[in-house]
């Protein structure tokens, strides 16, 4: 009773003696570091709270400087519910892993544990999480530590949510081995990756989050060693000024669905060796330094294959709106390619038996409303690759007529550059549906195209 009494009150005798600092507006209690290695020892040490999810122990409104210490706060082997919320956490240094990992918090073995609206800087990592699950990391301000902001590794179920993580010396948000966890509306900023994926992290949802200024990936999926990361989501993220936008290796049966990936100084979607089965679907892939998705297989043992890439927007890319390099048995079908500086289609060498059909391409590889053989707006150096199925092919502004049947095909294939000598052989004299924008958009855009055409005629 005396040492629960102690702790309860330990706010207003520190406020009362005048011991409570102030940082970035807030005020804290210096403590020393806490450390709980059972359910029991919550209530033995004071903590106010009776475990419950109702009524969650609380360690709250503190400041932890750590002194080198391999953590501020350690809870370790627990169910009970509680909450370490409001406090500012500094300088813990690793010593070894993963009782002493460096973090402001480590939780180890937890569930049913929340870290809520901390400030946590200055460690080697900021939040660490081995094993256990059920665990949510929400609302911290996650800044200026030598590593990982956020760590969870061999750990399921959690929630890292509504966090900041800027000017980490790492990766913002790391999961390794960790499965079905959702990382969300995070603001990631910082020298390595942004969020990253490691090893036999399957099932996770990777949701919503604001990703710039990496100077490797925005998101980086890689597999294990000899297997595959398997069925990742990967939907309605933002990332921009990254090296990659999203970077996959050794990754299978993964959505990237809806997300948007610009002014990457590489690629915006990269899907490197070992990545097939995947699906790219609905994004909105502009204005990179390189092309707008690249598909690339390094080791003809692990290709990338099997690929749905649909319904995509790629447009305004200093390179192609998409590359295929040695990746075969692809569907590409329904996306726009609009003003890329490259061709809107590169299928490079070893690339084959892919099947392009139901793109809109529009002024890509410097071509106009007037067809030129010197501005094709797709090229083939593979083998076995069809540019059209068996009813249709694709829409190239440039090629919209003669139709003397009337049935929207025009009566001439559309040749594609390369050594493939390929054809579209069904070329279509409508656009087909155009992803990210209705029909009054895309005649707007051509319409403005068409008037600085014309203008540059004129001049």
């Amino acid at each position: 009773m005396a040492m629960l009494l102690v702790a309860s009150f330990t706010a207003f005798f520190a406020s009362a003696a005048g011991l409570e600092k102030e940082y970035d507006g807030l005020r804290y209690v210096p403590h020393s570091v806490i450390k709980i290695e059972s359910d029991a020892d919550f209530a033995s040490q004071g903590w106010p709270g009776s475990g419950t999810s109702d009524d969650p122990y609380v360690i709250s409104g503190l400041e932890i400087d750590a002194q080198g210490g391999g953590y501020a706060i350690y809870i370790g082997n627990t169910t009970a519910y509680f909450v370490i919320q409001d406090s500012l956490l500094y300088n813990a240094s690793y010593s070894s892993i993963p009782y002493q990992a460096g973090a402001a918090i480590i939780l180890y073995h937890v569930s049913n544990g929340r870290v809520y609206s901390n400030e946590v800087n200055n460690n080697t990592h900021g939040i660490y999480v081995n094993g256990g699950g059920g665990n949510t990391i929400d609302s911290n301000n996650v800044r200026d530590n030598d590593n990982n902001g956020i760590w969870v590794v061999l750990s399921s179920d959690n929630s890292v949510v509504l966090n900041t993580c800027i000017d980490n010396g790492q990766t913002g948000i790391t999961l390794y081995s960790a499965q079905n966890n959702t990382v969300e509306s995070n603001t990631c900023e910082n020298s390595n990756d942004g969020i990253a994926l490691w090893s036999e992290s399957h099932g996770n949802r990777v949701e919503f989050n604001t990703i710039s200024f990496s100077s490797d990936n925005g998101i980086y999926l890689s597999g294990p060693s000899g297997g595959y990361m398997n069925n990742v989501l990967l939907y309605k993220n933002t990332l921009f000024n990254n090296t990659y936008g999203i970077h996959t290796l050794y990754v299978q049966n993964a959505s990237i669905r809806e997300n948007e990936a610009y002014n990457s100084t590489n690629y915006g979607i990269y899907l490197d060796t070992g990545s097939s089965y995947n699906t790219i679907e609905k994004n909105h892939v502009h204005d990179n330094l390189k092309s707008g998705v690249y598909i690339y297989t390094y080791s003809t043992s692990t290709p990338s294959d099997h690929n749905v890439v649909m319904w995509n927007n790629m447009s305004f890319n200093d390179g192609e709106g998409l590359y295929l390099s040695r990746s075969s048995y692809n569907d590409v079908h329904n996306n726009m390619f609009y003003n890329n500086s490259g061709y809107g289609i590169t299928i490079y060498s070893s690339s084959n038996n892919n099947r392009v059909y139901e793109n809109s391409f529009y002024f890509n590889h410097g071509s106009t409303d007037s067809y030129s053989s010197s501005a094709v707006q797709a090229s083939d150096y593979g083998s076995g690759n069809a540019w059209n199925i068996s009813y249709e092919g694709n829409f190239w502004y440039d090629w919209q007529s003669p139709d003397s049947d009337g049935d929207g095909i025009v009566d001439n294939p559309y040749a594609i550059d390369g050594s493939a000598n390929s054809r579209d052989e069904l070329p279509l004299t409508t656009p087909t549906a155009v992803p990210e924008m209705g029909q009054i958009a895309l005649l707007a855009i051509i319409g403005i195209a068409f008037l600085v055409l014309v203008a540059r005629r004129r001049l």
